[in-house]
């Protein structure tokens, strides 16, 4: 695996992560169930697919 995918993949957590956290402001806090856990399913399913590339240390460490 390159590190240019790692990279990648990182980059993809830490906007889904950042828009999580945006939901999470008054002004999203009506925001639809269904939207809320799209979000959280790409964010595992990304930081599920780097995990056997770097380790579940570094991948969970990578957005928290």
């Amino acid at each position: 695996m390159s590190e240019s995918m790692i990279a990648n993949i990182r980059r993809q957590l830490e906007q889904e992560a950042e828009a999580l956290r945006c939901l999470k402001e008054p002004a999203f806090s009506t925001a639809r169930h269904d939207f809320i856990n799209a979000k959280m399913q790409r964010f595992d399913a990304l930081r599920e697919a780097l995990i056997p590339l770097v380790g579940e240390e570094q991948a969970t460490g990578t957005v928290y």
